[in-house]
């Protein structure tokens, strides 16, 4: 026991952290020159608060702080004490720190000091750290404090909620609780200017006002999460300070804070499902004496102060041990209120295997829906390692069913399944059966494979039907709605109803709902396929926060789901690509999930996806399997890959081509699609047939102007480039901007690089096949020399399926080809053990990418994983030699160049198999690259381009001497050159040549223009 007079320079006592000392520092001086005890809770003057205190202490004579540790009972004693000591007309007072006193001696004590102060005018005397006296002592020491008002003196008292008996027993005192003593808005200023608190932080919501922990925030400049570790260590020592005191006084109101701690935050009436009477006047006085559990009366929540993964864990953990069964019931409440994520946090780190097991039997489906499978798995992994006997509950077999599907293990689920399916005549219980049916609802929308779903449980006399819950209504709000927007191309609004009526009713409070998440995912899909793009950066950023939370927890089908409607979205605002495989990735999810109609789907988009890259073929050849899969119930699958199809075919055609086939168009046709609407007025758009163009366009506004086709159609167009720009001209002002991509460049200033990758680069897992001027295999850049490579069919079968790469090519074909001796028998069992080979050689694997490709009878390579020197060069070529996209001289013979230097040799024979095919390849591909270097020549002399021109000309020569065409280019690049020794040479070889192996000479053009290069010559004098 302490007593410090009010001339004291220095002061030592009370510690105001319940046990952690603030941290040291100067003190400030008062008015009078008297120090002011040191740390920073003694540093801000809460002068209104004091001045009331003063107020109602000189009225009622005894004033009663009453507060738990941490709220600033003492500072506010000392900061009274010196309110006195400076009034001129009181100035004595007394401050006694009666911390562990016994009554005998504290009486003595202060009827000492009021001997002392007999004589004084209205002395004052403070007693801080009052201890929790027994009911007796309690009655004589309010009768003491009233004797020392009799006499004169001003009383006020500091004591902790535990001493409530005290309390009561000086009725006639003035009283301040803990939210009277809590820091006020208003005070926020004060308190940030004296302790460098940044304005920037939210000082409630990380203190709840509470004064030792807004003095621990100095120094802070910006909001931390999770909180500092020294404002944490305080808060969870303001916990351990309340809980000790509450253990020792209060077992009930004990209870009551070791459920919301463990709890951490939420609804007191989620606590009452775990069977906490929350209307008791206990719970009441637990909020009212200490208001540390963040209470919202108006919403009926709390939040306790600190974070779940901070110093809060250590503590929950060790009440969790003390109070297992408290802990237990906490958890269960929190799995009835659906707060998943903080009871799967409490039960994985605070209780038992077999309570774990438990709560998963409470809520089996909850725990899937929410993306806890990996929790689901954990419990049985702790199940077989404990070696429980007897089967795994009902409820535990349905969790692990419906947490298999929600992260795409297949096998597992139906393993599961086929286990379920014995054990219908165990489902008793209206919980049981509800869980049955939520997991059948489950089933059907996130797995269409066989063998994974649930026989239906027959029905009960005096069951009628029972709401599964928001989670399962969306479930089937989302299998039916998507079915309909991707197969049929309608869309009703229920979502957006029902996430409304969720969003209206508060929400979920769980990071991950994967109803909810697939629902809103239908949502803007639908939006983008019904012509309306929305918020695309809100929305974008939106998905992306959610494919984070959804690969933490590996939902694998819901990662794929949203992948691809984020990168549908981005691919039809024209936002750059940032997700290469998206399409590719949902397409394989939904094979594995047999889901037809979102596997075609996913086909398409990556077709519009390459075919805005510029790889056309591949664009029309997925376009076409969607074709050949898609069934006569899915006309709006149907629509759009019939659309991709055609205007895919309609990028890669000559012009020539183009105006054969508009010709061909029937223009009669009324009853047409948007899609086939769209068709005729592309390939009519670009074959110049501006009147035909313009009647279609009157005939079919209505149907053109569809806002449902508004961003497929302004694809097309933006893919088709110049060609269409006939038909941008009869778009109507208002409505242009919406068939025109933001940014999109002009036709002049479209850089070189968007008609040919400049590059190529290597992609992990990517296949190169070398065929031109020799052959070779390489993989991820390096090139594979395993011996496998040197058996001659393997060679010779990856060669023949890399010429024709992304085309399928029959079984019997290849058998004739390679094996035409042996019957087709024998020939076909050669021919799987090869295939066998090469998948073996390639590095396929069940899980991997797959490069070879089987259908029907038909083989093919994997467009994806797999290129070759010749398709990369046929690229190269149709751009070079059809010429239907615009491109300056200088971009045309810069792809000449790039010919040249990918065309290193003619393409591979295998030797010692006679096949056709490959010679026939070999003579059309060197046809092919001489015509482009001759192209190349002519733009090259018309733009005085002469290195370039001789490059290409003595390029052209090595592949081929004998062509006419070829000699005369040279000998006209060879006079720009001043070269004439080589045009006399080039002439006279020429004309050997044909005298020798054809018996013949020169063709006439070819002797008029070597005739024309000698005239000039000697007339210039050359």
């Amino acid at each position: 026991m302490i007593t410090i007079s009010a001339h004291a320079s220095t002061w030592v006592g009370a510690r105001p952290g319940g046990g952690r000392r603030a941290p040291g520092g100067d003190g400030a001086a008062s008015r009078s020159g008297h120090q002011l005890p040191t740390g920073p809770s003694f540093m801000v003057r809460r002068t209104r608060l004091i001045q009331e205190l003063a107020q109602q202490a000189s009225s009622a004579g005894i004033a009663v702080l009453c507060a738990p540790p941490g709220f600033g009972k003492t500072a506010l004693l000392i900061q009274y004490v010196d309110e006195v000591v400076n009034d001129p007309q009181r100035g004595v007072a007394r401050l006694v720190d009666a911390d562990h006193a016994v009554l005998p001696e504290l009486s003595i004590q202060l009827e000492g000091i009021a001997g002392e102060l007999a004589h004084a005018v209205r002395p004052a005397l403070a007693i801080d750290n009052v201890p929790a006296f027994p009911d007796a002592d309690a009655e004589a020491f309010a009768e003491l404090l009233r004797g020392l008002r009799a006499s004169g003196v001003e009383i006020v008292i500091a004591c902790t909620p535990a001493a409530e008996g005290l309390v009561r027993k000086l009725g006639d005192a003035a009283k301040f609780g803990a939210g009277q003593l809590i820091v006020r808005p208003r005070e926020y200023a004060e308190w940030s200017r004296v302790l460098s608190i940044s304005g920037a932080l939210d000082v409630y919501a990380l203190t709840q006002g509470i004064p030792v922990l807004v003095a621990a925030l100095q120094g802070m400049t910006e909001q931390a999460v999770p909180l500092p570790q020294p404002i944490e260590g305080y808060a969870v020592d303001l916990y351990h300070a309340i809980l000790e005191e509450l253990r020792e006084t209060d077992e009930e109101r004990y209870t009551l804070a070791v459920a919301l701690l463990l709890a951490g935050s939420g609804r007191f009436r989620d606590l009452a499902r775990a069977g906490v009477d929350v209307t008791a006047p206990a719970l009441r006085g637990l909020l009212r004496a200490y208001p540390v559990f963040g209470e919202d009366r108006t919403a009926g929540t709390f939040a306790c102060l600190g974070t779940e993964g901070g110093a809060r864990r250590k503590m929950r953990e060790a009440l969790a041990q003390e109070e297992p069964a408290t802990a237990r019931r906490v958890a269960r409440a929190l799995l009835r209120a659906g707060r998943s994520d903080q009871a799967v946090t409490l039960v994985d780190e605070c209780l038992a295997p077999k309570d774990a097991a438990a709560s998963v039997d409470a809520a089996p489906l909850l725990l899937a829906v929410r993306g806890h499978a990996s929790f689901v798995s954990g419990v049985v992994a702790r199940r077989k390692e404990a070696r429980a006997s007897g089967r795994a509950s009902l409820p535990l077999e349905l969790a692990v069913y419906a947490s298999a599907l929600t992260v795409g293990d297949y096998r597992l689920a139906r393993a599961v399944c086929s286990e379920l399916r014995g054990r219908t005549g165990e489902v008793s219980s209206a919980a049981e059966r509800r869980a049955w049916k939520g997991a059948r609802v489950l089933a059907h929308a996130m797995g269409h494979a066989r063998g994974l779903d649930l026989p239906e449980l027959p029905d009960k006399k005096g069951r009628g039907g029972t709401s599964l819950g928001v989670d399962f209504e969306a479930f089937e709000l989302h299998a039916r709605c998507r079915a309909a927007l991707i197969e049929q191309g309608t869309w009703t609004g229920e979502a957006e109803r029902l996430l409304e009526h969720v969003r209206d009713a508060g929400g979920v409070d769980d990071a991950v709902d994967i109803p909810l998440v697939l629902l809103r995912c239908d949502v803007l899909l639908a939006e983008a396929l019904m012509g309306s793009l929305g918020h695309i950066g809100k929305d974008d950023a939106e998905l992306a926060l959610a494919d984070h939370d959804l690969r933490e927890r590996k939902l694998a089908p819901v990662v794929s789901y949203a992948r691809l409607v984020r990168s549908a979205r981005r691919l039809f605002a024209g936002a750059p690509l940032i997700d290469e495989r998206a399409f590719t990735d949902a397409g394989t999810a939904a094979l594995r999930a047999s889901d037809l109609s979102l596997q075609l789907l996913a086909t398409v988009f990556a077709g519009w996806q390459e075919l805005v890259q510029g790889q056309a073929v591949n664009a029309r050849f997925r376009a076409q399997q969607v074709l050949k899969l898609v069934d006569d119930d899915q006309p709006y699958l149907q629509q759009l890959a019939f659309f991709l199809e055609r205007v895919s075919h309609l990028h890669g055609m000559s012009r020539g081509a183009v105006r054969e086939e508009a010709g061909m168009l029937d223009l009669a046709r009324t009853d047409l699609t948007p899609a086939e609407a769209w068709v005729s007025a592309c390939f009519l758009a670009a074959a110049r047939d501006d009147a035909e163009l313009s009647a279609w366009y009157s005939l079919h506004k209505e149907t053109l102007l569809e806002p449902s086709f508004r961003l497929f159609a302004r694809l097309a167009l933006s893919v088709l480039g110049p060609r269409a720009d006939a038909l941008r001209r009869l778009l109507p002002a208002t409505l242009a901007p919406y068939y025109i991509m933001e940014g999109e460049p002009k036709d002049e200033e479209q850089p070189l690089f968007t008609l040919i990758p400049p590059e190529y680069p290597e992609e992990v897992g990517k296949v190169s096949i070398r065929l031109l001027g020799g052959f070779s295999v390489t993989k991820n850049g390096h090139v594979l020399a395993d011996t496998i490579w040197r058996r001659r069919k393997i060679g010779v079968l990856a060669a023949r399926l890399a010429v024709e790469r992304g085309s399928f090519v029959t079984r019997r074909t290849i058998t004739e080809e390679l094996w035409p001796g042996l019957d087709y028998t024998r020939a076909r069992e050669n021919l799987y053990s090869t295939l066998s080979t090469l998948r073996h050689a390639l590095g396929q694997r069940r899980d991997g990418p797959q490069y070879l490709m089987t259908q029907g009878d038909g083989l093919c390579l994997n467009s994806e994983y797999v290129d070759s020197d010749v398709v990369r060069f046929n690229e190269l070529a149709r751009e070079i030699l059809l010429g239907h996209l615009k491109m300056s001289a200088s971009q045309l013979i810069a792809l000449c160049l790039k010919v040249e230097g990918l065309y290193v040799g003619p393409l591979v024979v295998p030797d010692r198999c006679n096949i056709p095919y490959f010679k026939h390849m070999r003579h059309t591909l060197q046809a092919k690259f001489i015509d482009c270097m001759l192209r190349g020549i002519d733009v090259a002399i018309e733009e005085e381009d002469v290195n370039s021109a001789l490059w290409m000309v003595e390029a052209a020569f090595r592949s081929e001497t004998g062509r006419e065409d070829v000699v005369r280019r040279a000998l006209q690049v060879y006079e720009m050159a001043g070269r004439y020794g080589d045009v006399e040479d080039v002439y006279r070889m020429h004309r050997d040549y044909l005298f020798k192996h054809a018996d013949r000479g020169p063709e006439l053009e070819t002797e008029r223009v070597y005739r024309e290069i000698e005239n000039r010559r000697l007339r210039f004098g050359a």
